[in-house]
């Protein structure tokens, strides 16, 4: 046996590695002398046959599907203040806050959030004024689908009642 053949012998064999920067499994394949191999036209690799030079060997990279993972998310520290207003507004909306269809949810939360972040930055303040807080909740209330007026102007009353309650207590701490 020949050098050359005892190399061919070693590239016969299928070697794996997998790709560090993008995490494919790489894999080599070698043709053996006197073996034919047509042109497929899917995949576009060379027709070698028996009386022709054969490049010793060709690469494939198999690219597996990425596993799910789970999205990381860095904790967010609230202010402790911003909680509490955002508890106080969403006291009894759960049920409502459910059957929400799902494209208005988000919606729902984040002007929620935003209601919460102005009665905030209000309280810092120091200037508290209950109408504009009764103005913004029943603006966010109004974004619920099919409800009584009635009943947002009652819940938005009960809300700014609980807002001035916790801000009063605030203060005095």
């Amino acid at each position: 046996m020949t050098a050359d053949e005892k190399d061919l012998l070693k590239k016969i064999e299928t070697t794996s590695e997998v790709a560090d920067d993008l995490g494919l499994e790489k894999t080599q394949e070698v043709v053996e002398p006197g073996a034919e191999k047509k042109e497929t036209a899917e995949l576009g690799k060379p027709e070698t046959r028996a009386g022709k030079e054969v490049a010793p060997e060709s690469e494939q990279v198999i690219v597996s599907k990425p596993q799910a993972q789970e999205p990381t998310q860095v904790p967010v520290k609230k202010d402790p203040i911003l909680e509490d207003i955002e508890n106080i507004l969403a006291d009894n909306l759960s049920e409502i806050f459910i059957k929400l269809p799902d494209d208005k949810k988000l919606a729902f939360k984040q002007e929620g959030e935003e209601v919460a972040g102005k009665i905030n930055q209000m309280i810092a303040g120091g200037k508290i004024k209950i109408s504009k807080i009764l103005d913004w909740i029943s603006e966010w209330l109004k974004m619920i689908p099919g409800v009584n007026k009635y009943f947002i102007d009652q819940e938005a009353k009960i809300k700014a009642d609980n807002v001035m309650k916790y801000a009063k207590e605030k203060n005095k701490a």
